[in-house]
């Protein structure tokens, strides 16, 4: 009698509870708000008291203009003002009689009252002290600082020398100085003053030179000299307005070219741009440069940082090295690479940067038009300030409350509805709502492009550049943008740790980051200072020892290094602007020697023996986990212990052919050392070791055979395979394995599943003779052939069941037959149980068995292919050719390698169901309740050994999912992906499932013909043995009778994903029917 107990099931519930939280977060999941990270400063009416006599409290950390405000409105509540804060007392109380030389910085900033501003002040500032410090000054008084106002009797009333007299906008400005002091040999004073930028009006030159000429005269009054320097301007539309201002102005009546000495000894100022990076030609149209416009205005103008131009193409060549290829020609028609540029259009910086990527575009590809490049290049363009922050009072609530992160704790749901709600409303200062329509906007543009039924066709945007001065726009822009366009190449200017900030990881993430200069300079000129927060402060810092002279021009042939090695003459070659410069003429005579005065720059006094080229190539970054990887292209590869050095932190150097080969000796030596210790330990590795070595000594043609396979194939690892993987060097995929920004760990767990799979098919096909082995040796009685008995009144009958056996066994093994997946089918005829164990052995066999796979293989690699191509395939996120070549390579072999397992063991797992099936049929019957008994034990062991087959695609498969996650680099899943994989783990699964029913099939008639017979009273055996053989049936709990939650198929693939529980409520379920 059947037992009617049902199997206790455990219900896991910490893993209930996690599918429900994950069911949750699905149901509630939604589009967050854009919210940004942008400060809002508060205008505070509380106010620090006046401390001591003109002085202004404040860190040297703090912004100098809000302390100067501070104190200001703290001296106005007390009713009188008992300082004039004049510029003849501040010179008269800092300036020392024994010190004779004085120079004053000043210092041009962005004085707007808003976040962003606030901030670059503050970074200013910190890189100017670090400029100070690394040229031997030290702060006069570090809590303090100073002001003056400007004295209006020195001052004309209008400046400008045309038509349109413009009024000095900054007579009535509070000017904040700081006084440093030098303790070198020759003792000396710096004054810094802090300038607003916007306070120059439209006549920036006439204003510095009246603020030069008025603070000179106080220091001769004093019967000092001073050296005026000035460390900006700081925007690109400043210098504009010098251009023009200078190209309007008469020049001066003596001539500065008929001086015996150089040019720039009688320019009243010098001006050093660590900011203004537009080109040229966007400044000014004619023939001449920036700088000679500004020389003969006395002006020497000196750029610290190249124009945006060489970032541009830099950018361009950057995108061709991952796939977008935008110098090629595109016919009209033609699938082709677009682009997005979104830009600020309020400031001439942003104006400037789409065309100058186009003109990039354009000198790579000749034949380019603006039309062509309309198609291909599409622009948008933005206000600065989206989220419409503006400063407020304290205590008052602002518009901007809403978007501040800070660390607050989390809002509810509730909370995060209404935080929508008004954030993104079409009214007031904030635009967030225009960038959700264009976000749309560019989704509507992305599916205009034509290309039939085949998305894979389809051109689609490849590269998305968000081009602006404002990091907090670009936050808000690429949160928006990356929540669409998730794995497009972002890419943008002006590296900044605002960029890689954990808050903002999630859509900064492999954003590509073209500029000037990085974080940090040679470590040789950055000491002990701490990486700067952008590559502005790196260029602020290296401004300011050029501006003092800590760095200052030098001529490598007068410094006698004329016989430096032949290659070392290549850095001019490479940065020569004048002339013709050949390997061997380092040093030539005459006048047009190559201009070594602007890249040669050593440190002062001359006694070190380092020179540091200050050269125009771009910075290259990609944001990773950990922060910005530096992917920067050497155009001379400059080395710690050489006497020329870059003024850049060199980037560290990929491996060389030399370095991998050393790797993959380090590897085999590791391999070997490996396959020693597991023979000792491992009698499965002694076991397959003894075997191939007895294989092996056993034919010596073999042994010189493989001797000669083994040498060709090292001989093409070391000098081929090894070599190419790094041909690509720096222009190539960095070898990264924890940053987030290479794809090679991926090849690596790719190369895993190919040797993986190798490993499990040589497993499969060990332990399948095995088993089959174990079974004929355990079940002998039931798979031997029994004798006939020959009944006296028939005696044909043998003969004609003899005739009819042999006839099926021909049938079964007739060429063809055993190839069909479908051809063993249960419409054949009943057989014993030996035959149809013959049978299956025979469908077993590798010529049939590899037969099935191959075909099976072929065909849904075919349909995956054309599914993948339906709904377009998967980005991969690489750089350089020979990455992409190698992920090509190990991409279709690795694919081949899972989809032989996955169908190796389908195929294995259906035939056996179909063998389970066969072997207990209604028709056939059992011969005994023990033959019965027998039966379902073979079918329990047999599946138990087939079933643990399932772990090897889950593994080969979960691999592949790996390999594709973003923690090593921006890897997606398209639709089309998910459905091929989705297709190759139901089919998996789906055999499983079929195993197991096919099983408790084979159970139920079982049970079902033990009642009849115990029912009917047909068996001699008592009836106690035959309630015990059925209690045994049906408490058998091994194979394809486990539970479904303890079924390796459901174990391997639930376990990961935490939905064990989910099974185990099924199996529940199941047992109370």
């Amino acid at each position: 009698m059947p037992s009617d107990e049902k199997s206790e099931v455990k219900l896991p519930v910490q893993n209930l509870v996690l599918l429900a939280s994950a069911v949750l977060g699905a149901v509630w999941l939604y589009e967050g708000p854009l919210k940004s990270s942008r400060p809002v400063e508060e205008l505070s009416s509380q106010r620090l008291e006046v401390v001591g006599d003109r002085r202004v409290q404040a860190r040297l950390w703090q912004d100098p203009f809000d302390a100067v405000s501070r104190h200001r409105d703290v001296e106005k509540q007390n009713g009188k003002l008992e300082h004039t804060h004049s510029l003849q007392d501040l010179v008269e109380e800092g300036v020392h009689t024994d010190i004779s030389k004085v120079t004053v910085l000043a210092l041009l900033t962005d004085g707007a009252p808003y976040a962003d501003p606030a901030e670059s002040r503050l970074r200013q500032r910190y890189a100017v002290l670090a400029g100070l410090e690394q040229s031997g000054f030290d702060p006069v008084d570090g809590e303090h600082i100073r002001f003056f106002l400007w004295p209006k009797e020195e001052m004309p009333a209008a400046v400008c020398q045309d038509s349109k007299k413009a009024w000095l906008d900054w007579r009535d400005a509070r000017v904040p100085v700081e006084w440093y002091e030098s303790s070198a040999v020759a003792p000396s004073q710096a004054l810094v003053l802090w300038i607003k930028d916007q306070d120059l009006g439209r006549c920036p030159v006439a204003s510095l030179e009246t603020m030069r000429r008025i603070v000179s005269k106080e220091f001769e009054d004093q019967g000092k000299t001073i050296t005026f320097k000035v460390i900006g301007p700081r925007f690109s539309g400043t210098l504009a307005s010098m251009v023009s201002e200078a190209t309007r102005s008469k020049p001066r009546e003596e001539s500065v070219a008929s001086t015996s000495g150089p040019r720039d000894n009688l320019l009243e100022l010098e001006v050093y741009s660590p900011w203004s990076t537009v080109p040229e030609k966007g400044i000014y149209k004619g023939k001449k440069g920036v700088a000679d416009i500004l020389r003969d205005a006395n002006v020497s103008f000196q750029r610290m940082v190249p124009t945006d131009d060489e970032l541009m193409k830099e950018l361009v060549k950057e995108l061709g090295r991952r796939g977008v290829a935008l110098g090629e020609t595109c016919p009209k028609g033609s699938r082709c690479d677009l682009v997005v540029l979104v830009s600020e259009w309020d400031t001439l910086y942003g104006r400037v940067l789409p065309r100058e990527f186009k003109d990039a575009v354009k000198d790579m590809d000749r034949s380019a038009t603006d039309e062509k490049l309309d198609r291909r290049i599409q622009q948008f363009s933005y206000l600065r300030g989206l989220d419409g922050e503006l400063p407020k009072e304290k205590g008052k609530d602002g518009q901007g409350d809403a978007s501040q992160g800070g660390d607050k704790a989390p809002p509810s749901l509730n909370e995060r509805r209404k935080l929508t709600e008004q954030l993104e409303r079409p009214e007031g200062r904030s635009q967030l709502d225009y960038v959700r329509r264009l976000v749309q906007v560019l989704k509507e543009a992305e599916a205009e492009a034509s290309c039939g039924i085949l998305k894979g066709k389809c051109p689609g945007f490849k590269a998305i550049g968000v081009l602006g001065s404002d990091v907090y726009d670009k936050l808000l822009i690429l949160q928006a943008l990356k929540q669409n366009f998730p794995h497009v190449i972002f890419f943008t200017t002006d590296l900044d740790a605002r960029l890689f900030h954990p808050r903002e990881m999630p859509w900064t993430r492999n954003l590509v980051v073209a500029s000037h200069f990085g974080l940090t300079l040679n470590k040789k000129l950055q000491k002990a200072i701490p990486p700067f927060r952008d590559t502005y402060q790196t260029a602020t810092f290296y401004a300011v020892m050029r501006a003092l002279g800590t760095l200052a021009p030098g001529d490598l042939c007068s410094a006698g290094l004329q016989e430096l090695p032949a290659w070392r003459y290549a850095i001019y070659a490479e940065l020569r602007t004048l002339g013709t410069l050949a390997p061997g003429d380092l040093c030539p005579a005459g006048p047009l020697g190559p201009p070594v005065w602007q890249y040669a720059i050593q440190p002062l006094g001359g006694q070190a023996t380092t020179y540091f080229v200050v050269s125009p190539q771009p910075r290259l970054h990609e944001i990773g986990k950990n922060g910005p990887v530096d992917l920067s292209i050497e155009r001379v590869p400059f080395s710690e212990t050489q006497i020329i050095q870059s003024i850049h932190e060199p980037r560290p150097q990929p491996p060389s052919a030399d370095d991998a080969r050393k790797a993959v000796a380090y590897v085999a030596m590791a391999v070997a050392v490996g396959w020693l210790l597991f023979l000792l330990a491992s009698e499965t590795v002694y076991g397959v070791t003894r075997s191939a070595c007895r294989t092996v000594l056993s034919n010596p043609p073999r042994i010189l055979g493989m001797l000669a396979i083994f040498g060709a194939m090292s001989w093409l690892l070391w000098f081929a395979v090894v070599p190419s993987l790094v041909a690509d060097h720096e222009a190539g995929e960095p070898f990264s394995f924890l940053d987030g920004v290479s794809i090679w760990p991926s090849q690596l767990l790719r190369g895993a599943v190919i040797v993986l799979a190798f490993v499990f098919i040589v497993r499969i096909r060990k332990r399948l003779r095995n088993t089959c082995e174990e079974i004929e040796r355990s079940f002998y009685n039931l798979l031997v052939p029994r004798a006939h008995v020959a009944y006296a009144s028939v005696p044909m009958l043998l003969n004609l069941e003899l005739l009819s056996r042999f006839a099926r066994l021909a049938r079964w093994s007739r060429w063809g037959m055993p190839w069909s997946v479908n051809s063993w089918s249960l419409s054949d005829l009943s057989a014993e149980p030996a035959d149809i164990w013959v049978e299956y052995r025979t469908r077993l066999k590798p010529l049939f068995l590899w037969g099935r796979v191959l075909c099976c293989s072929v065909i849904f690699l075919l349909v995956g292919q054309f599914i993948m191509e339906l709904y377009g395939q998967p980005a991969t996120p690489f750089r350089g050719n020979v990455v992409w070549q190698v992920n090509k390579l190990v991409l279709i072999a690795a694919v081949l390698m899972m989809i032989v397992v996955i169908f190796l063991v389908l195929d294995l797992t259906r035939t056996t169901s179909v063998f389970v099936r066969k072997l207990v049929t209604k028709e056939l019957g059992c011969a005994s309740p023990t033959d019965c008994l027998n039966k379902l034990q073979l079918v329990a062991r047999l599946t138990a050994r087939i079933d643990v087959f399932v772990y090897y695609p889950a593994t080969l498969m979960g691999l592949m999912l790996l390999a594709r996650a973003e923690y090593f680099d921006n890897w997606n899943f398209s639709i089309g992906l998910g459905i091929v994989v989705g297709v190759g783990a139901a089919y998996v699964v789906a055999s499983a499932i079929r195993l197991r029913t096919s099983s408790e099939e084979a159970r139920r008639l079982v049970m079902n013909e033990l009642s009849e017979r115990r029912l009917a009273g047909l068996e001699p055996a008592s009836s106690q043995q035959l309630d015990q053989i059925m209690a045994t049936i049906g408490t058998l709990r091994e194979g394809a009778f486990l539970p479904y939650a303890e079924l390796p198929v459901f174990r391997a693939v639930a376990l990961p994903s935490g939905a064990y529980g989910l099974f185990a409520v099924i199996e529940l379920m199941t047992n109370s029917f």
